[in-house]
């Protein structure tokens, strides 16, 4: 579900990009070969959805230098390259997916997904989005499940325990009236009796006992 929703983020914005910029068809390729029509609106809008998502958008030209950027990580900045090896891979396989940290861009581990940008009918790719987001909530869930199976397995434990103590207590209890008594025997005392507790080897040895 979480790479679902990032994939459909990154084509959703490369859509949207594509709609609003302005092509220059004698630069193909170069790293100018587009702008990003009314930009202050687009990064405004994105911010939103940026800031509604959790996620960070990152939009670079062909050769991987950052055009428009929304995201919190101050140190990744406009007109820097963005993980070449990303941006090509993108354009060559028209998606990525993978949870890294963008040439160490981020300082931890990040869902990315990327789509191309694409123009003249989807002949050509004119840029790339870079949509990212926190493994936040799947490393949550796997704490959440750990400690859920810790403390199952530590309350199985305990009960176990619980039981073998109780059935323990109750298999010596009698011998132990049983050695209490033939104490009391051979002192003469022939009036004290043990309980019969159970209908068992131990039960019939109570029984015997007493009579």
């Amino acid at each position: 579900e979480k790479r679902t929703d990032l994939d459909h983020s990154a084509e959703n914005i490369a859509n949207f990009i594509r709609s609003n910029v302005a092509i220059n068809q004698s630069l193909d390729g170069r790293e100018d070969s587009f702008s990003i029509n009314h930009a202050d609106d687009i990064t405004g809008f994105l911010k939103l959805y940026v800031n509604d998502a959790g996620v960070d958008v990152i939009v670079t030209n062909t050769n991987a230098r950052s055009i428009l950027v929304v995201t919190s990580e101050k140190k990744i900045i406009t007109n820097m390259i963005i993980a070449p090896d990303v941006v090509q891979k993108t354009i060559s396989e028209s998606a990525y997916f993978a949870r890294g940290t963008l040439g160490g861009l981020y300082s931890y581990d990040r869902y990315i997904s990327a789509r191309p940008i694409y123009y003249n009918n989807g002949k050509n790719v004119m840029g790339v989005v870079l949509v990212t987001s926190d493994t936040s909530d799947i490393t949550g869930f796997t704490d959440v499940m750990l400690r859920v199976f810790v403390l199952s397995a530590i309350a199985a434990l305990g009960i176990s325990i619980l039981g073998i103590g109780l059935f323990s207590y109750n298999l010596v209890k009698p011998l132990r009236q049983m050695a209490q008594a033939a104490k009391q025997f051979g002192k003469g005392d022939f009036s004290i009796r043990v309980s019969e507790t159970s209908n068992d080897e131990i039960g019939e040895l109570a029984v015997a006992f007493n009579n």
